[in-house]
């Protein structure tokens, strides 16, 4: 791709030093394709992640809020309006930047921020992409403004294959493009086969990672094997809630809450754990189990998002919300060793696929397509 191409990127999370696995598929496409690239994004706490010379990183303070907290009509009515308000006050102070910039394609890593994506499109000409991840087919599903919003985009990308479907018949937009999320593999790689016996799980405590369900999932098997650990790696505000519960159910001594960690203390949990393992209600390509895969750990998840083409071969996947069966399968990741170590070859032939290069060639491709159908009109 020409060198001179320019892309502004809008995410509202960027990795850091405090939460390391936010915005990677944007950091890692930046990284790897050196254009002149504007990146916007929230202010966060933490030490940004490096960026090299050809990147202009934009951390904008405004206002946001995390949906799943609010329950009833109202609250969720109120939450929405101020998460609406932040992104609007976004708008504001990012496209003095913007029009600066003079980007020729604007790719929004969340559809959230629209208003800045349809302005560049509006004012600039240039070309609009639009990222959709698991978790914001909720939206779409209930939003007609926000679909109608996304139709004005010249591509949408997609980071599971299980959502095409969906994506085709809820939007009109006739590119849509598959772009899998990848692995850092210089800090996940594959570990010993001598595991210790224990659990793994990470991810932010919110209602979606039904940490409820797994911590009644693991009461059961601690009833079998008295030696066995869970590690929960994460932390949000339904932390206490789930600490709380494994207490009342009498497995508070036997789970371990880590907190935030950084990515290579992950990775060696990772490689020493014998099962990684994801009770989730909603996903969409969870990059972290990915990151499992490439440390070659054996994986117990739910059937939700993209989870089980991700899964399949390299562990058990169960329904869910059933406690039960995931009980079921966490025993059997622990007792079957012919299983475990079929599995576990399984995550090392895979670990090839797994680098972020392949998705971003794929980006570089579709840039270089939406420029040459329309010319790049970006002054």
């Amino acid at each position: 791709m020409d060198g001179e191409v320019r892309v502004c990127r809008v995410s509202p999370t960027f990795p850091n030093s405090e939460v390391p696995g936010g915005g990677l598929p944007g950091y890692y496409a930046t990284l790897n394709l050196a254009l002149p690239t504007l990146y916007i994004t929230r202010l966060q706490g933490g030490c940004p992640f490096p960026v090299p010379a050809h990147v202009q990183l934009a951390r904008i303070r405004y206002p946001d809020i995390e949906l799943h907290w609010a329950s009833g009509m109202i609250a969720r009515a109120a939450a929405l309006a101020y998460k609406l308000f932040g992104y609007g006050v976004l708008a504001i102070a990012a496209m003095p930047r913007v029009i600066r910039f003079r980007p020729h394609v604007v790719h929004l890593h969340t559809p959230i921020p629209l208003k800045v994506g349809l302005l560049a499109k509006w004012l600039l000409g240039c070309r609009l992409v639009v990222t959709i991840h698991g978790s914001e087919l909720f939206w779409l599903r209930r939003s007609p403004v926000l679909r109608w919003g996304v139709n004005q985009a010249d591509a949408v990308c997609f980071v599971t294959e299980s959502m095409r479907d969906e994506l085709s018949h809820l939007l009109s937009v006739k590119a849509l493009v598959y772009t899998p999320n990848g692995v850092d593999m210089q800090t996940f790689f594959p570990g010993e086969a001598a595991r210790v016996p224990q659990f793994l799980a990470v991810g932010n405590f919110r209602n979606e990672k039904g940490f409820d369900v797994l911590m009644r999932a693991f009461r059961r098997v601690r009833q079998r094997f008295a030696d066995v650990r869970l590690i929960m790696v994460g932390d949000g505000l339904g932390r206490e809630a789930v600490e709380d519960l494994a207490r009342e159910i009498g497995i508070g001594t036997h789970v371990e809450f880590r907190g935030s960690c950084q990515r290579d203390e992950v990775a060696k949990l990772m490689r020493e754990s014998r099962v990684f393992v994801m009770s989730s209600r909603s996903e969409g390509q969870p990059k972290v189990l990915l990151e499992a895969v490439a440390c070659g750990t054996p994986v117990v998840v739910t059937d939700v998002g993209g989870c089980r083409a991700m899964a399949e071969g390299k562990g058990i996947v169960v329904p869910p919300e059933d406690w039960h069966a995931l009980a079921d399968a966490m025993e059997t990741a622990l007792s079957d060793e012919e299983a475990w170590t079929r599995w576990r070859e399984a995550c090392l032939d895979s670990t090839p696929e797994l680098d972020w290069g392949r998705s971003t060639q794929i980006l570089g491709a579709l840039y270089d397509s939406l420029l040459a159908k329309g010319g790049t009109e970006a002054r």
